[in-house]
């Protein structure tokens, strides 16, 4: 990251001394050929002398420098972008829409993990995951914005957003239930629920929909949490339990479902379903 702030840095000052030239300030044009004649008579050397030139290097060729120097420690992704900078600290004619766009490169937008879930969600062939993970990658990002003085808030996103996209949907239940019992505005708290239940119908949909004999379980399942009717919910998971032939992992999913999204009247239904949960012997043991 240091060395992508320096880059960034340094490719605005190899820009700024482009346009503004060596001493820092607009050139003006040269006076005509007639009038530095006019003011200044031509000076004639000795025989064998030779001009004499400065060490000193030009603000540009010290950008380019700087911008060299961070391009030998750089990602591979932005290197091309780092040499092109150096080649415009002292040509202009250098200067690519690549250049211009390096600070952009060097600091990720806001919301790309949002972007890529969403991205993900959309290339799914299961139209109903899809269509559940549209719904909740903005709300998602939506979040984020709003928790930017939050972070222990925002870092519950972040995880969730993390979790959906590697697959991992016991710690996504964990992180978007973790997120939505935070100390938030009233505001955040609905849209934080909303998060929740549409994280969990997600997780349901791509673990359990293609299990034999209880699809119209899990239909109600998946439908009843993209309402947010949880009580619902928790009876049509509790018959793909006591239906379905689980592995461990989808196991674990159901049993964290019931376990945080039971509400206080159906405390008594999450326990019982989480009990039989463990009476059933897992799949191909």
């Amino acid at each position: 990251m240091k060395n992508l702030i320096l880059l960034s840095t340094a490719i605005g000052a190899a820009l700024l001394a482009v346009g503004c030239g060596p001493s820092g300030k607009e050139s003006t044009p040269p006076a005509s050929a007639d009038t530095n004649a006019a003011a200044k008579p031509t000076e004639t050397k000795p025989a064998g002398a030779t001009s004499e030139t400065t060490s000193n290097p030009t603000p540009a060729a010290e950008v380019k420098a700087v911008v060299t120097g961070a391009t030998a420690s750089a990602p591979e992704s932005v290197k091309p972008v780092a040499e092109q900078a150096a080649q415009a600290a002292t040509n202009p004619a250098a200067v690519t829409d690549s250049v211009k766009a390096a600070a952009g490169q060097a600091a990720p937008a806001a919301g790309d993990a949002a972007s890529q879930f969403l991205s993900l969600a959309q290339s799914q062939p299961d139209k109903v995951l899809a269509s559940i993970g549209e719904d909740l990658a903005p709300k998602l990002k939506s979040l984020a914005n709003s928790l930017a003085g939050q972070p222990a808030a925002k870092s519950q996103v972040d995880s969730t957003l993390k979790s959906l996209v590697s697959g991992d949907s016991a710690a996504t239940i964990e992180a978007v239930t973790t997120l939505a019992q935070a100390k938030l505005t009233p505001e955040q708290t609905d849209l934080a629920k909303q998060a929740r239940d549409l994280a969990a119908a997600y997780v349901v949909q791509k673990d359990l929909a293609s299990l034999e004999g209880v699809q119209g379980e899990v239909a109600t399942v998946v439908s009843s949490l993209r309402k947010g009717e949880v009580s619902t919910a928790l009876p049509a998971l509790s018959g793909i339990a006591s239906k379905a032939k689980l592995t461990p992992a989808q196991k674990n999913l159901v049993s964290a479902i019931a376990e945080k999204y039971a509400p206080a009247g159906l405390k008594q239904t999450g326990d019982a379903l989480q009990q039989g949960l463990k009476s059933i012997p897992d799949l191909g043991k």
